[in-house]
């Protein structure tokens, strides 16, 4: 791996480590539900469902890698009957399913590093020379 790709490579593992704390930051729209993990993907607004509800999987007889197409047929919920109260809640609680493929969105307008920069940088006070570094006085 030359240089420029290494550092690429790094920059994007060290997002993924904070991906927990980016997650107040982003939405998953589900559409076809191909792209996202039923089980262990934050598409719930309880979160993973595998936290939530962890025999799942065995109590559903839906595997742990399924993806959401697993429960959407025809762009509607088609979850299976399941009368404890976690489940309950978690059907309750589904989010509409929109056209088209599963997408990420970033909450508050357009991604860049400066915003996640931001996110995470503990603003200081303001020194006097500041107006000197940005040339105006």
């Amino acid at each position: 791996m030359d240089g420029g790709c290494q550092g690429w490579f790094l920059g994007w593992r060290k997002l993924l480590r904070l991906r927990s704390a980016l997650l107040p930051y982003i939405d998953l729209k589900i559409g076809d539900g191909e792209s996202f993990s039923l089980w262990h993907d934050p598409w719930h607004s309880l979160g993973p469902l595998i936290q939530r509800f962890p025999c799942g999987p065995s109590r559903t007889n839906i595997p742990a890698a399924a993806t959401l197409s697993t429960v959407i047929v025809d762009g509607a919920w088609c979850c299976p009957l399941i009368k404890d109260m976690e489940c309950i809640e978690i059907i309750h609680l589904l989010p509409t399913i929109h056209n088209g493929s599963d997408s990420i969105l970033w909450r508050g307008g357009d991604f860049s590093m400066k915003v996640v920069y931001d996110i995470f940088r503990s603003p200081g006070p303001k020194v006097g020379w500041y107006s000197l570094l940005l040339g105006s006085l």
